[in-house]
């Protein structure tokens, strides 16, 4: 009998410390919610849509607006970063765009990847307006038919030079600086006051014969950037001339925006203008990219040289 009471103590202790042990199963956890994730930006907007300006010395106050995903806008213009391709012809402080100086400039303005801008021209006013004309010559002094003539600072000039390498630039007043090109020839540049009275201009463009492959293609240019490639590999230098068919140097209809690369290297800045040539050199093994972008759509031919 004591040794069954015994046997019973020892279950019931056992008994007694095995439900002390137990443990209720824990609440499950709600899980923790995903931080909201702040507005994307959809786009921005300048105004004015159209800048113009009559002289130097002038001002205009730029606002650029930002489009949020969540339907906000905000007034970013103190935040855009500005590109300006000519400095000398405009400035841009804390949204303030000012005329500094007669030509034309493109003007790029940057907030979170999304860009804002276009090409702005300063005339020269009307009563301050001179005749620019001049003659092309090789560096024998035979005239040069065929030269394009442009202007590469101060107001937009371009013209072609006719049978006897004379060419007319139109009228236009103050300091510029002249570039005259042509295939098989350098590209030379000179720089030409234009104050007083008429001024006729001398350029001298020296003969660089070499063998080449010439070819040409035309082209339907639009707003947005276009790429063309052809084959360089055999590397050394590359020549290439892009004409827009609807350009005009005084206004910013047709007007091209040109780049070269080889390799996915920039050979060269970008051009900007009614004609554009670009000469480099290229890498041997690659092909070349040609990238245009036309303010306005239209036309443009492409006229280019590689070497054999």
């Amino acid at each position: 009998m004591r040794t069954l009471a015994r046997w019973f103590a020892i279950v019931t202790v056992f008994g007694m410390a095995a439900c002390g042990e137990s443990t209720s199963p824990a609440p499950p956890t709600a899980p923790t919610p995903a931080p909201p994730q702040p507005p994307s930006l959809l786009r921005v907007s300048l105004s004015p849509q159209e800048i113009r300006f009559t002289d130097t010395g002038q001002s205009i106050q730029l606002m650029v607006m930002a489009m949020f995903s969540d339907g906000d806008t905000r007034n970013v213009t103190t935040e855009v970063t500005w590109q300006i391709d000519k400095p000398e012809v405009l400035s841009i402080d804390h949204g303030v765009m000012t005329s500094r100086g007669y030509g034309s400039t493109m003007v790029r303005g940057d907030y979170q990847g999304k860009f804002v801008g276009g090409a702005v021209i300063v005339p020269v006013p009307p009563e301050r307006l001179l005749p620019l004309t001049g003659v092309v010559r090789d560096q024998y002094g035979r005239r040069v038919p065929g030269a394009q003539i442009v202007g590469i600072s101060g107001p937009p000039l371009g013209a072609t030079a006719d049978a006897n390498g004379a060419f007319d630039l139109g009228t236009t007043y103050g300091p510029v600086r002249l570039a005259a090109s042509k295939f098989g020839y350098e590209t030379s540049e000179t720089a030409v006051t234009v104050a007083g009275g008429p001024v006729l201009a001398e350029l001298t463009l020296p003969e660089n014969p070499s063998p080449y492959v010439e070819q040409t293609f035309e082209a339907e240019g639009r707003p947005v950037w276009q790429t063309h490639r052809f084959d360089a590999r055999a590397g050394g230098p590359l020549d290439v001339l892009v004409q827009s068919s609807n350009c005009s140097y005084r206004h910013t209809v047709g007007v091209l925006t040109v780049r070269l690369r080889s390799g996915g290297v920039l050979l060269d800045d970008e051009i900007v203008g009614c004609g554009a040539r670009v000469r480099s050199e290229s890498m041997p093994g690659n092909e070349a990219q040609l990238e245009v972008v036309m303010s306005t759509p239209g036309t443009y031919r492409v006229t280019y040289r590689v070497p054999r």
